[in-house]
């Protein structure tokens, strides 16, 4: 995770480390509505897309 903040300090960077550090979150949540909405067990992988299009994102 430190190593992401070596280089210049971009807007994709910031994506992705609030992706990562919101990913506990999204684990509870799942947790919380598993047996309301089981659809919800799908939603930490939103923070798998949001990591990966943050690298995609060009100053």
């Amino acid at each position: 995770m430190a190593m992401m903040f070596d280089g210049p300090h971009t807007l994709s960077i910031y994506i992705g480390a609030g992706a990562i550090w919101s990913y506990p979150l999204s684990v509870v949540a799942v947790w919380v509505f598993r047996k309301k909405t089981p659809v919800a067990t799908l939603f930490p992988l939103m923070n798998l897309v949001v990591f990966t299009a943050a690298f995609f994102i060009r100053p």
